[in-house]
């Protein structure tokens, strides 16, 4: 099989975007796929992560989209990020380029959604977050949700679901020939990702407040070094381990899951992590077993030893590795972008002579 990744000879054309559109461009690049971004000329650069293994061609396609129609007529995915209507203006939306390539998967992102009261409205990773419920999970200490960098909405949301949907959209137009539209918002996207919430706030407060941070045996404490370590003894044996590790021996532990004495037993554990360090901590042999990690910052986490071969360095910049691992046709970080032209990208895609 070949090493090339499981999309090897996809053709994707990326009609620019930000966010969640790039990030999947990244995903499929990873995977193998022949990615062409077609971007504005003189736009402020993306960080090489973000825009790694796709060859990128400075086009303004308002002035020329008969030539982006013209890859998009070789392109097995078409990904698209435009406010709503937009693609239609430019001849580029579903309509036109599923008549001229009927298996074509066209795979577009919205914020809100193409349709209803908000559709125009803009937005970003935060406030789709804190419309689908998200947001108000993320707490800090002092109750005001915690912001997480595209986690939530562009990335973990929208860019894995428009991910995950072209996939599947890829499956049936190998089968049947038809392709479709793949319609992902944002917001809708996030979510989903509410799922598990939804189902802990159906089991009752204990489940709830677990899940929020609240239980004394699921959250994070600072150490000695003002570092943090990251509590997750939800099991009756990896409590049992916690209560060992901490020394936490008195009857009043017995009763895990008593929701009014929680803020008592979390201040308790606050007094105790502060007595040592994180890595003294962590270093402990029994902290494994009662599920005790530090919390890292980015370049610690490229080193810890449970990391080893997530991430690779690519021209100086570290950055996580693809995933998942496919055991006969792996993927891989790609390579930063690289720019060429217009008749570059069709002579390529499209047989023509340069």
């Amino acid at each position: 099989m070949s090493p090339a990744g499981p999309l090897a000879g996809t053709r994707v054309l990326e009609l620019g975007g930000v966010g969640p559109v790039a990030f999947a461009g990244t995903v499929l690049a990873d995977l193998g796929a022949d990615v062409v971004r077609l971007e504005r000329p003189n736009t402020p650069p993306v960080h090489s992560i973000l825009l790694r293994g796709r060859r990128i061609v400075e086009t303004d396609i308002r002035a020329d989209p008969d030539s982006a129609a013209a890859l998009a007529t070789a392109a097995d995915v078409v990904l698209e990020g435009f406010r709503p209507g937009v693609a239609e203006r430019l001849g580029l939306g579903p309509e036109e380029i599923l008549a001229a390539r009927p298996a074509c998967v066209y795979g577009r992102m919205s914020g809100w959604g193409r349709s209803g009261p908000a559709a125009e409205a803009p937005g970003h990773d935060i406030n789709y977050a804190a419309v689908s419920g998200a947001l108000h999970l993320a707490r800090g200490s002092d109750g005001r949700p915690v912001v997480t960098p595209g986690l939530l909405g562009d990335f973990g949301g929208g860019g894995m679901t428009l991910v995950y949907g072209v996939l599947a959209a890829l499956l049936v137009a190998q089968r049947t020939g038809r392709g479709q539209v793949v319609d992902c918002s944002i917001l809708r996207s996030t979510a989903t990702l509410t799922s598990a919430a939804r189902e802990l706030a159906a089991q009752g407060p204990a489940a709830v407040g677990t899940g929020a941070g609240a239980a004394p045996f699921y959250r994070a404490y600072c150490c000695a070094d003002g570092q943090h370590v990251a509590v997750g003894a939800v099991e009756s044996p990896f409590y049992a381990a916690l209560r060992a590790l901490c020394g936490l021996d008195g009857p009043e532990w017995d009763a895990q899951y008593d929701t009014r004495a929680w803020p008592d037993r979390a201040a308790e554990l606050e007094r105790v992590f502060a007595t040592r360090t994180r890595d003294a901590w962590c270093a402990d042999p029994a902290a494994a077993a009662a599920c005790v990690s530090p919390v890292l910052d980015l370049d610690e986490a490229a080193t810890h030893p449970r990391t080893t071969g997530i991430f690779v360095d690519r021209d100086g910049r570290t950055q996580p590795d693809v995933g998942p691992e496919f055991s006969g046709t792996p993927g891989s970080a790609a390579a930063p972008a690289s720019s060429i032209d217009m008749a570059q990208a069709r002579a390529t895609w499209l047989q023509e002579e340069k």
